[in-house]
């Protein structure tokens, strides 16, 4: 079943983990959604700057920001009503 999930701190840089969760989630068939304020597209993928600017539901959030940064955006998480969050090593 395809999802569509957010990569937030998704970044255009191969060897950081969350440009290789993004390649894989849309190998894989999934819609992958990266939010990263400081880019335009990653991979041919469409960069959406702030999590407000989500209009898809959305199934997954998958974290690659620091603890700090993933506090303050507790409540647009919790806006985009997600089946799920998954904090990555150093989330």
């Amino acid at each position: 079943m395809a999802e569509t999930v957010v990569v937030l701190g998704a970044s255009p840089n191969p060897d950081r983990y969350s440009y290789k969760a993004l390649r894989m989630l849309r190998e894989y068939g999934h819609t992958p959604i990266p939010v990263n304020p400081g880019h335009d597209a990653i991979d041919g993928i469409p960069v959406v700057r702030r999590l407000d600017g989500v209009s898809a539901p959305v199934d997954t959030v998958t974290m690659y920001v620091g603890p700090e940064r993933g506090r303050a955006l507790r409540e647009e998480i919790a806006g985009l009503a997600p089946r799920r969050v998954i904090f990555n090593p150093g989330s």
